[in-house]
């Protein structure tokens, strides 16, 4: 699976070589060969998005895989795989960013401030969570050019929907 896997990278194809990865933690979890799979599953994840927008569910389930690789294997994996996966972390959350700073200039084109806000934020959380001054002062720059929220639209925003009224001679 590991030699499959490489060969499909040479060739580019991405979700192949994701899938044989993940074949080594299916059918080998023991093999010495996993640890480097699984670091590998990510990475196949982030080459393949090739629109600037990005997928964000792609974007968050690789970022999911690598805090979780990570945590289990940083201590313990060699130290050029460990800053392989700590390079991927960061496209990947500066990938993100930029996902939400997209987001955030549409909806600052199409006159809804509270959803370029809310994008704005996010993507200045996600900056600030992987420490990357560069992106945070992209996030920060594009906030300033958004109006603030009202505190109750904001509010609004967030909020779960109430739940429906009962009918009456329904069952509660």
């Amino acid at each position: 699976y590991f030699a499959l896997a490489t060969r499909y990278e040479k060739e580019r194809r991405w979700v192949l070589a994701r899938e044989r990865y993940e074949d080594i933690l299916r059918y080998h979890p023991a093999s010495p060969l996993a640890v480097r799979a699984q670091a590998r599953i990510p990475h196949m994840r982030l080459v393949a998005l090739r629109s600037p927008e990005y997928d964000r569910r792609e974007l968050l389930r690789a970022d999911a895989e690598l805090r979780e690789w990570l945590g289990a294997h940083a201590a313990s994996a060699p130290d050029e795989l460990v800053a392989r996966v700590r390079l991927d972390q960061a496209d990947c959350l500066e990938r993100l960013v930029e996902n939400d700073l997209t987001v955030a200039r549409f909806y600052r084109r199409i006159d809804r401030d509270i959803g370029a806000r809310f994008h704005g934020e996010r993507a200045l959380e996600t900056a600030r969570s992987a420490e990357n001054e560069r992106s945070i002062r992209r996030a920060d720059h594009f906030l300033a050019t958004v109006a603030p929220a009202p505190q109750k639209a904001m509010d609004a925003a967030v909020a779960p929907a109430p739940a429906p009224e009962p009918v009456e001679g329904s069952a509660p």
